[in-house]
Formats: structure tokens, sequence, C-alpha cells
């Protein structure tokens, strides 16, 4: 094979990472790159390239925080859109793979490091059962891989957009209030970096207090500093819808070999997710409790192990294995 490198690449709403990889070496060194500094993915993608000096490349596989069913690609919360196929040229690229990011995720799990995975909770990681993966960054990302064998399934949805699981009084409150706001209320407009702070000045609109905070790292901030506060109660709703959620995902993929949840939102809440109602509002599933009570939910700590799994699918498409169920080959 030659030793000439591929490029992988991990693009979301925020952040678009980029690393040199072979099947040897694994993935190299990563850089991280702001989506907002650039006026479109050709240019961020060369720039990229041009930090980690890579001329020339194999081919490439981005995962992108977007629906991936053919040629024509619209980020779910970017401005950016594409054609694959424009791409590939543009870049000068010989092969490039366009998947969705949560499904490079997924990819990438069975290549994590234990070291870099937290389990919260009780339950336990079946072998050869589905996994699935949640992510709350940009938007909300949901993933399945419906078998671990050599030649992974990847169901790459959109699961973000199913309905937000409201509860109690508090919860229903909230939902009203964002109802009036956009008719429908998704998981996504509440599980995700903006919908945090959203979720924070909805509380304040209820208590009738002024709000003082506008952006994820302020909540998160407010909340660690001040227990007793809204900002704090906005992150512990959170956690608990978040649990919710992932508790359907697990019911509905029958995900035994366990729930995994990733995102730079998720870290910057780690020290809170442990003692919050995340793994109760997981659990309590009525007739399904006894079904996801066992089910293992796992922090991934690794930011790039979508980038791992960009490498898998290029491994794969080599053996042949061609993915396409999971992505869009340009050629």
């Amino acid at each position: 094979m030659s030793d000439v490198p591929y490029l992988v690449a991990d693009i979301g709403g925020t952040h678009a990472r980029f690393a040199l990889a072979d099947p040897y070496q694994g993935v190299g060194r990563p850089v991280v790159l702001k989506c907002a500094d650039y006026n479109g993915i050709v240019e961020a993608v060369e720039h990229g390239r041009a930090l980690l000096n890579s001329e020339p490349v194999q081919g490439a596989c981005f995962g992108v925080a977007a629906p991936v069913t053919g040629d024509a690609i619209s980020m779910t919360n970017s401005s950016w859109s594409f054609s694959a196929r424009g791409l590939r040229s543009a870049l000068g690229l010989e092969s490039l793979y366009i998947v969705n990011d949560f499904a490079a995720q997924s990819m990438g799990l069975s290549h994590v490091d234990e070291a870099s995975l937290r389990q919260i909770g009780n339950g336990s990681r079946v072998n050869n059962e589905p996994i699935a993966l949640i992510g709350p960054g940009t938007g909300l990302g949901v993933s399945c891989i419906v078998s671990s064998s050599s030649t992974p399934i990847v169901l790459a949805g959109e699961g973000g957009y199913v309905s937000l699981p409201v509860q109690d009084e508090r919860e229903i409150a909230i939902w009203q209030v964002l109802r009036r706001r956009y008719s429908r209320v998704s998981a996504e407009r509440v599980l995700c970096g903006s919908g945090l702070v959203e979720l924070y000045l909805v509380l304040c609109e209820l208590d009738g207090q002024q709000p003082g905070l506008a952006d994820p790292p302020q909540v998160v901030k407010e909340a660690r500093s001040d227990k007793t506060g809204l900002a704090r109660e906005a992150v512990e709703i959170f956690m608990a819808l978040l649990g919710d959620t992932a508790g359907n995902v697990a019911l509905t993929m029958g995900a035994r070999g366990g729930v995994f949840l990733s995102g730079a939102l998720l870290d910057s809440i780690s020290s809170m997710l442990e003692d919050s109602r995340f793994r109760a509002r997981f659990d309590n599933k009525g007739r399904g409790e006894t079904f996801v009570r066992e089910i293992a939910t796992t922090l991934v700590l690794d930011p790039f192990a979508a980038l791992g799994g960009c490498l898998q699918i290029i491994i794969a498409n080599q053996n042949p294995v061609q993915l396409t169920e999971i992505g869009y080959v340009a050629s």
C-alpha cells in the first residue's frame, strides 16, 4: 500500500477537525478549526490540509453534520451546502467518502481506548448486540450500530428531530412556552448548546427573573457555582431530558450493546452528570424498565472518535465492502 496518507475529517456545525491517517499508523495529530471562520467547506478543508502539511493524499472520508442521502449535502446547523462530487473535484481527490458525522462516530467507537470511556450508572455492554450513540452539540446527533462484526451496519438517522419527552409539571410548562414559539418541540430544540441556553431563558421567563447569561459556557459555569439558581436547574433538566431521550433510543434500537454519549457540551457538565436524574430517567420506561436498566450508558471522552471512524470506513471500502448505506461515495 502507498505511503501517501488519507485525509479524515469531522465537520460539525461549530468545529471542523482534520487529521491524516493510514491503516497501519492510525490517525495522526488533529487540527481543529472554527467553521464560522470560513465561507464554505472547500476553504475550510484546504486550510486544514495546509496546516497538516499534506500534499498529496490518497483520498478522504469526511463525517459531516447533515443527512447524507446523495450528492447534494446541506449542513444541518450551518449555512454550508455542497456537492460531494464537486467537493472531490475541487480538492483534487481520487476518492471521497461522505458520511453522517454520527455514523463516523459510531464506526470509531470500537477503537476508542477504555481509558476514554466513563460509565454513568449501572448496566453492562453485551458483545455483538446493537449499540446506540447520542450526542448534544450544535445539534443533537443519534446513530446506531446494529452489528458489531467485522463489517458493522450503521444506521445514520436523524433522531434529534423526535419529540421532546417531557414528564413533570415544570417540563410541561417549559414545553408549552417552546410550543408557542416553534409549533413543534423536538428533542434537538433543547438538547444542544443553544438549547441549553434557551432552556435557561425559558426558566427565567416562567419565574419572572431577568436573564443574565447568554451562551452555554456561561450557563454551565453558573450552574457549577450556584446549585440553587436557574442555570443549575436548566442543566439538571437538560440532563434529565437527555436521559429520557437516550432511554427511548435504547428501547427503539434494542441497544443491549450499550448507549454511548459524546460531545464537548457533555464533557463540560460531566461532573454533574453522575448525580443527575439522567440515569433515573433513562430507566423510567414503565414496562420497558426491566429491559433498559440492564443497558450501560457510557460517556465518550475522546473528542476525535469520529476521525478514527472515518479511517475505518476507508479501510472497509478497500476490503472491498461498500458502506454506501451510511454515506455517499463521490466518484
